[in-house]
């Protein structure tokens, strides 16, 4: 999956700042390869390699892995 995503707000506490600081959130994480830098695709690599995807996502990945068909 591919996004793009833009934020310009002037009031950093605005509800469009939460938005990005969610949607550019580490939540999907337990394990960590750049703590300054958040890099999406090279974390989801590192957590392939050090099981490090959280609850959620595994379990949203054992459904897929799970299925036959879409």
């Amino acid at each position: 999956m591919k996004g793009f995503l833009v934020y310009w707000h002037p009031e950093p506490r605005s509800f469009n700042a939460a938005m990005f600081q969610t949607a550019c959130s580490r939540k999907n994480f337990t394990t960590v390869k750049d703590p300054n830098y958040l890099k999406p695709q090279i974390e989801e690599m590192n957590a392939t390699e050090m099981n490090g995807f959280s609850e959620e996502i595994e379990s949203e990945i054992r459904k897929i892995e799970w299925c036959e068909l879409f």
